[in-house]
């Protein structure tokens, strides 16, 4: 049964290895998604969303961007984003 595995990843190997580069860079995220951690996986391959926003987790959603791109020093400069 090692020995099928062996064989098996040689043979995907000299497969790889036969791809022209736009191929291999097609081959690689579906190689990277197969190594994921199942819940990393679920995550990765759930659907979007689709529950209209409210207005109050628009507003949040939007001071939380102003957030992420301020860099705060001090207090006085979080209580101007607050």
């Amino acid at each position: 049964m090692a020995t099928d595995s062996r064989n098996e990843k040689q043979h995907a190997h000299e497969l790889i290895d036969e791809l022209d580069p736009a191929q291999v860079s097609a081959v690689v995220p579906l190689l990277q998604f197969m190594l994921m951690d199942p819940v990393s996986r679920s995550l990765a391959a759930a659907p979007v969303e689709q529950e209209p926003t409210s207005s109050e987790e628009a507003d949040a959603l939007d001071q939380a961007r102003v957030w992420a791109t301020l860099q705060v020093d001090g207090e006085e400069d979080r209580n101007m984003v607050a």
